[in-house]
Order: structure tokens, then C-alpha cells, then sequence
């Protein structure tokens, strides 16, 4: 750590050797992936988007094992990165949001079509159902209803006021078993006249 020409990289690398701090315990305890660490450690910065994601992994990592701020500060990548030109990945995102937004208006529209075709195809359906029960109670109804020339009764029993004569009653013992003889009129076991 005494020689000046040593990258910060190999600094904190050489750090965490002397403390005798294995490179997966390390990651671990900073929440930073093995990988990532080995890339800090070989001053390869190419996988980080930005310089400020540098520093601040830098930063951190530097904390961990113990290192003095002053001493890193000065060993950390340039800050000409982090300064308002350095954000021109911010004004391209920012420039191509409305484009990025037609995509959910699309998907709006078609969950909203997709809703309306299924509210039409359920009303259709309700509508056939209604018409083919309805047809079938008119056929059902058609169908008990006699043909008129069986419904026409014969001359005799269209007069109202008919004999009893012309009408024979028949009497045979099943009638007799079930419906009681009724006695004449004035009988002693016929029921009093009102």
C-alpha cells in the first residue's frame, strides 16, 4: 500500500489480501456480486454504465476493508464523467419516452377491443338463448293445443240445454266401486234439498 503507482484496484486488492479476507466473504458482507469484485480488484471498469457507479462501488468497497477516504479520493476514477454532459443517457431515455409510451396505449386499446368483443359475443349469446327457448315454448304450446276439427263437439251437446235423456249414463262396477250411488231425490237416504 506504500508504493504510489499501484492502481486502486490492486490497492484494495492488496488490502483485502493482508487482511486475510477471502474474496467470496467479502462479497458476502458487502452485498457486492464475486465477479463485480474481481473486476474492481483488475481496475476493469468496462461492465459499470456509468463513472459514478464506479466511485460508488470504489466507496464502498474501500470502507469495507478499513481504507482512509483521504487516501482513496485522490485514486478514483474522473469525475468528468459524472458531470452534466455525462448524463446524455438520461436526455436519450428521456427523448424516446413518448415512443416507449404508444406501446402501453396499443396494449390499452387491445385489452379494451379484446373486453368489447367479449361483452358483444356474451350479449349474441344471450340473445340466442332467449329466441331458442322462446321458439321451443311456442312449438311446445302448438303442439298440446288439438287440431280444431277434433276440438268441435257433436250437434247434441252444443244445445245447453239438452235432455239428460239423449246422454244414457252407463253404469259399470269399477264407476260403482269408486263414486257412491247417489239415491233419487226424495228418498229417505238422499241428502235434504236446500
Amino acid at each position: 500500500m506504500d508504493t504510489p503507482d499501484f492502481f486502486i484496484g490492486a490497492r484494495l486488492g492488496a488490502a483485502r489480501a493482508k487482511a486475510g479476507i477471502p474474496l467470496e466473504k467479502a462479497a458476502a458482507d458487502t452485498r457486492i456480486r464475486v465477479e463485480r469484485l474481481r473486476e474492481i480488484e483488475a481496475d476493469d471498469f468496462s461492465g459499470f454504465s456509468h463513472p459514478t457507479y464506479v466511485r460508488l462501488f470504489l466507496l464502498d468497497y474501500a470502507e469495507y476493508l478499513g481504507l482512509p477516504q483521504d487516501e482513496i479520493r485522490p485514486l478514483l476514477p474522473d469525475r468528468a464523467g459524472a458531470a452534466p454532459g455525462g448524463f446524455e443517457y438520461i436526455n436519450a431515455l428521456a427523448a424516446h419516452l413518448p415512443a416507449m409510451a404508444k406501446p402501453k396505449r396499443r396494449q390499452q386499446f387491445r385489452i379494451l377491443a379484446t373486453l368489447a368483443a367479449i361483452v358483444l359475443l356474451l350479449l349474441l349469446a344471450a340473445v340466442g338463448l332467449f329466441a331458442y327457448f322462446t321458439i321451443k315454448k311456442i312449438e311446445r304450446v302448438a303442439r298440446s293445443k288439438p287440431p280444431a276439427e277434433l276440438v268441435a263437439l257433436p250437434p247434441a251437446a252444443q244445445d245447453p240445454v239438452a235432455a239428460p235423456e239423449e246422454f244414457p249414463l252407463e253404469k259399470t262396477d269399477a264407476v260403482e266401486r269408486f263414486v257412491p250411488a247417489i239415491p233419487p231425490p226424495g228418498s229417505p237416504s238422499a241428502p235434504p234439498t236446500p
